[in-house]
């Protein structure tokens, strides 16, 4: 990479200007100490409707137990001990519940405030996202199912751009565990292109018969070239693209991110970055425990202003930046 290439990397990534400003801490901190707050109201209801569960419960089964005939008592009692205890779990996973959903209303309500610095900022749990079907179609993993977690979409320097907890499966086997970067391009991409890990023997005869009329375009880049292969229906297109802003985003992602290889992915006005991760990113501890500031949260805010800054960078993408007397029919 060129000298001028490298510090435009740099300066586009540069984590004391990524730094969230004082009012964003001050209001993050305050969002904080009121989960926190509303947290400890809703162990104490946990607590209070657990015990009280099993204890009716417990109740219940002795008053049934000491109703029985001795004879059948004795001949029985070991079955019934099994029954108990396995119904005993059964209550305490019913009494559960109700914490369960206590902890998802102040994920709801607190993950939006933490991330209340991006414009239109919204959190939704589970839901498959609208541009689910275009990631499908580009096949940048081989999977059958896939599992969403948290997903905050918004905009950020008037870039759109959603990120998603993700989980992808080929059968029982996991394939993918992390995040999918979505950025919506102002201008569409002419065709679709993808950056994939260089895939080996079985991998290269599936994609045989999934890929077989899109071709193999070189990024120019040895150390990417290395590590991905790169895909696309509109060659001269996408060797445009790979000469840009896309290919340094992919980079940052590749070093900051080392628990694998990031995945790229284009498709219309859509881009995808599948980014591998060691930790859940939405990552909060339990409702028995309080959240740190520092440990829990300004990490997951670092984290995600990164990823911000990477889908600005990578909304800049140009097709149609060519060297000098050159066109699209001669890029290939």
């Amino acid at each position: 990479m060129e000298a001028t290439q490298q510090n435009t990397a740099r300066t586009a990534f540069d984590e004391i200007a990524l730094a969230p400003s004082g009012e964003t801490l001050a209001n993050v901190r305050a969002a904080v100490e009121e989960y926190n707050a509303a947290r400890l109201l809703h162990q104490a209801r946990a607590h209070r409707r657990k015990w009280g569960m099993l204890g009716l419960y417990a109740v219940a089964c002795a008053t049934a137990f000491f109703s029985l005939d001795e004879q059948i008592a004795e001949q029985y009692f070991g079955l019934i001990c099994v029954t108990v205890v396995i119904g005993g779990f059964g209550v305490l996973a019913w009494a559960q519940h109700p914490v369960r959903r206590a902890r998802q209303a102040l994920r709801d309500r607190i993950l939006p405030q933490i991330f209340g610095f991006v414009g239109a900022v919204a959190y939704s749990h589970g839901a498959r996202p609208p541009f689910s079907h275009a990631f499908d179609s580009l096949k940048l993993a081989l999977y059958d199912s896939d599992d969403y977690g948290d997903i905050i979409t918004g905009v950020y320097e008037g870039t759109n751009f959603a990120v998603a907890e993700l989980s992808l499966r080929h059968g029982k086997t996991p394939v993918f565990r992390g995040v999918l970067l979505c950025v919506h391009l102002s201008k569409a991409f002419p065709g679709r292109l993808i950056g994939i890990e260089r895939p080996s023997l079985p991998e290269r005869f599936v994609r045989v018969f999934t890929l077989d009329h899109w071709t193999v375009v070189p990024s120019g880049s040895p150390e990417r070239d290395g590590t991905h292969e790169f895909r696309s229906d509109n060659p001269a297109a996408a060797k445009a693209v790979l000469r840009g802003s896309l290919l340094k985003a992919l980079q940052h992602l590749s070093e900051t991110w080392p628990a694998g290889t990031v995945r790229l992915g284009l498709a219309s006005n859509d881009c995808f970055l599948l980014i591998p991760t060691k930790h859940d990113f939405f990552e909060l501890p339990d409702i028995g425990e309080e959240i740190d500031c520092e440990q829990h949260v300004l990490r997951m805010i670092r984290e995600l202003l990164v990823l911000l800054a990477t889908a600005k960078l990578a909304g800049q993408i140009g097709w149609e930046e060519l060297l000098p007397g050159e066109t699209l029919e001669s890029a290939d």
